[in-house]
């Protein structure tokens, strides 16, 4: 099938990963089941016009959530168990327990009901491990996964903020312009922890989940003061593990028997592996392939926040989803 590019592709995204799915050996894209996903998504879009459920919502303060947005995100990863391990959940507000994003939410909320302002920079530049293991301490005992990968970001984001922006992330959306993907490249240039690329069969390949996730989670934050980042339409899917689970499921994706065996038994998939590389990448030419179809003008980013949505329904059954030891996603 071809994979043409039909949006602007300036973080060159869709130009690396359309080369990755078209010599992909162990990932495929079934073009006859995408009109049936067209559909499930098209039915949860017309159904649900809020999506800023997947966003950063933490305070009351629009300007403080916009503040946390790229603390919050330096984290935004690998919240999944083990097999047969008990995953990490937070109970905040007492008898109100979530798991992953929504509890790193909490965890947050949790911290400044107990005075910690993890909105200052200073403070995070100054987070101790032992610190860290107490603010995202799990219900039973249960540590988030990645903690000091986790205390490393949270550190490494106070202090950069501190050098090179005054402590605000307010300075960092001025000197973007306003402009996401400005946003976007001043985030993985200047944040370590955010530059998300690999390479594949020698070339290069891009992905930036978590930068492009910091843009759609302040233009979320900006819609609700009337107001926009420019070029929001350009980003493209945020590849994780939650969307190609949902794709698997409704056979956009597929996997060989060899990789869909060891997803199934809860084997590690390699870190920029190509099995990893080439499920990243089919991820986002899925999104990329639903939103030419799609009737409506719909943002990418819109596309997938609405399928992870549809992955936190937790009635029927599903294939696990791959697991991989990363900070990326």
């Amino acid at each position: 099938m071809e994979f043409k590019i039909l949006n602007k592709d300036p973080l060159n995204i869709l130009s690396s990963t359309s080369y990755v799915v078209q010599n992909s050996n162990q990932v495929s894209i079934d073009e006859q089941n995408i009109k049936k996903t067209v559909r499930v998504v098209q039915d949860f879009l017309l159904k649900n016009k809020d999506l800023s459920e997947a966003g950063v919502t933490v305070s009351e303060n629009i300007d403080v959530d916009i503040q946390l947005s790229l603390i919050i995100d330096s984290i935004n990863f690998c919240f999944w168990a083990e097999k047969d391990k008990e995953k990490w959940m937070v109970e905040w507000p007492k008898g109100a327990k979530t798991g992953g994003w929504y509890s790193l939410l909490n965890s947050f909320k949790r911290a400044a009901s107990n005075g910690i302002d993890l909105s200052d920079t200073t403070t995070l530049s100054n987070l101790s491990i032992e610190q860290v293991s107490k603010i995202f301490l799990g219900t039973n005992n249960i540590q988030i996964p990645l903690i000091k990968q986790r205390h490393g970001n949270l550190k490494e984001t106070g202090s950069v903020l501190n050098d090179m922006f005054d402590g605000k992330v307010q300075n960092l959306l001025e000197e973007s312009e306003y402009d996401a993907i400005k946003l976007v490249r001043l985030v993985y240039k200047n944040f370590k922890s955010f530059q998300d690329k690999t390479k594949y069969k020698s070339k290069d390949v891009f992905f930036y989940k978590r930068a492009q996730i910091v843009a759609q989670d302040i233009n979320l934050l900006l819609q609700k003061k009337g107001k926009a980042l420019r070029n929001i339409d350009q980003l493209t899917a945020f590849a994780d593990y939650k969307l190609p689970q949902i794709f698997r499921n409704l056979g956009l994706i597929k996997y060989s028997k060899d990789l869909a065996d060891k997803i199934d038994n809860y084997v590690l998939i390699k870190k920029d592996s190509e099995e990893e590389t080439e499920i990243r990448s089919a991820t986002i030419w899925a999104v990329e392939l639903i939103r030419q179809e799609l009737e409506g003008d719909y943002l990418t980013s819109d596309i997938d926040n609405a399928i992870w949505l549809i992955s936190q329904d937790k009635s029927g059954e599903i294939q696990p989803y791959h697991r991989t030891n990363t900070i990326y996603y």
